[in-house]
């Protein structure tokens, strides 16, 4: 069994991995001491001692914040005041970008409900529903259908990969991380490098809180992503993508 599995295991049984349980799984499993305290402090679902039976966190980043999350926390700090059931707490970004304010509920993400629906769901009643891919085509998608898909990259294949590096240009596309570094750019630099074989990577780590929107992309219109790998592989010339 995996470490995380095993911390998991333990929280179940005791509602926390307390310093004794580390000192006891590093015993068993030969593991130093400091390799699981930092598994521990690293992911937020692990407690240190015991607490309330249910969790409710929510994301305090910038997406949430500008979406209401703290005016949102105020009401269920006082829909919950005076309850020992449930600990409100305050977190990182939890990835859930695009249905801020974004909540975890015992470790279920989703959506922020509201204070009524979760003081039901404490007190017996049905969980509200975890975060699911966004419902239809994402606005950003040109395409009306299935039919259409892949139309850019057809209509762009036999074109000259310089005017496709132009067209880029004049559109302004920039990449969606934190530096925003222009397509056109990155592509023209590729395409003059020497070397091969060369390949495509989609990058989807999204390791920046506040910029989530890969995972939502992938689920919604993957197609997308495909047809841009595309078409970079065609002006750079290369033969494979991941």
């Amino acid at each position: 069994m995996r470490l995380l599995e095993r911390l998991e295991a333990i929280q179940a049984r005791g509602g926390a991995v307390t310093d004794a349980d580390l000192q006891a799984l590093a015993r068993d499993t030969g593991t130093p001491l400091y390799h699981l305290e930092g598994l521990r402090s690293f992911y937020p679902v692990f407690r240190e001692a015991p607490g309330p039976v249910h969790r409710v966190q929510v994301c305090r980043d910038a997406v949430c914040r500008l979406a209401g999350a703290e005016p949102a926390v105020a009401a269920l700090e006082a829909a919950f005041a005076g309850r020992d059931d449930v600990a409100l707490e305050r977190v990182s970004c939890l990835g859930l970008c695009d249905c801020a304010p974004a909540a975890s509920l015992d470790e279920a993400p989703g959506a922020l409900p509201a204070p009524e629906r979760l003081s039901a769901w404490l007190d017996g009643g049905e969980r509200p529903p975890a975060a699911t891919a966004a419902g239809g085509p994402l606005p950003t998608d040109p395409y009306a259908g299935r039919h259409e898909h892949y139309a850019t990259a057809a209509r762009w294949q036999d074109a000259d990969p310089e005017a496709v590096i132009r067209a880029l240009d004049e559109a302004g596309l920039q990449g969606l991380g934190g530096a925003a570094f222009p397509t056109a750019r990155k592509w023209a630099f590729t395409r003059a490098a020497q070397g091969a074989p060369r390949t495509v990577i989609c990058n989807a780590d999204e390791s920046e809180p506040g910029t989530f929107k890969d995972r939502l992309i992938l689920e919604a219109a993957p197609h997308l992503v495909i047809e841009g790998m595309v078409m970079g592989a065609r002006v750079i010339g290369a033969g494979h993508g991941i």
